[in-house]
């Protein structure tokens, strides 16, 4: 709801793919796997979770039941879980809470679906990356950053809203009383 503030200062705009970035620069070989079908999905996770994995999940945000979310905003959100293990035909999802949340395969199901730019993407860790070199990972962190200030990782359309760009944009429109847009007129 207006009026609203984003900030993409990340080097990447899916929290998934920043996850997974994150964890590659601290040496671990990670798999991404993205599929339209949900009958695959299940069996990768099944199969990831079988062979001890941690498994990563995009969801969609309103359709987990815990989130309160209403109805209108489905499709509207990613949000990652991680799937810590199965029960029969639930799952157990660490969610940032006290204790892990049972969801039923089916609610799962459903939740991956629903955010379409990310459907049924399952984010695995595989181990140790061959050849890992801790000095190069952080020196390239911080060049991935810097370069985020003028180069965002998002589509061009969105540039101005990133970065220095967007950093510059918000201090013109917290005082532009002239444009609609403006948090004046807002």
């Amino acid at each position: 709801w207006p009026p609203l503030l984003s900030l993409a200062l990340r080097s990447r705009s899916m929290p998934d793919v920043y996850i997974a970035e994150g964890v590659s620069r601290i040496g671990r070989q990670v798999t991404v796997t993205e599929t339209t079908s949900p009958v695959v999905a299940r069996k990768a996770l099944d199969a990831a979770l079988a062979e001890g994995k941690a498994a990563l999940c995009v969801t969609d945000a309103a359709s987990l039941p815990w989130t309160g979310l209403p109805a209108a905003f489905v499709g509207g959100g990613p949000h990652v879980v991680a799937v810590a293990g199965r029960d029969g035909n639930d799952f157990w999802i660490d969610d940032r809470a006290a204790h892990p949340r049972r969801i039923s395969a089916m609610q799962l199901s459903k939740a991956r679906a629903a955010y379409r730019h990310a459907r049924n993407r399952l984010v695995t860790f595989d181990g140790p990356a061959p050849r890992y070199d801790a000095t190069r990972a952080l020196g390239d962190a911080i060049a991935d950053t810097a370069k985020r200030y003028v180069e965002p990782a998002v589509p061009k359309s969105f540039w101005g809203n990133c970065g220095f760009a967007g950093l510059e944009k918000w201090k013109q429109m917290l005082v532009d009383a002239k444009d609609k847009r403006g948090w004046p007129t807002l």
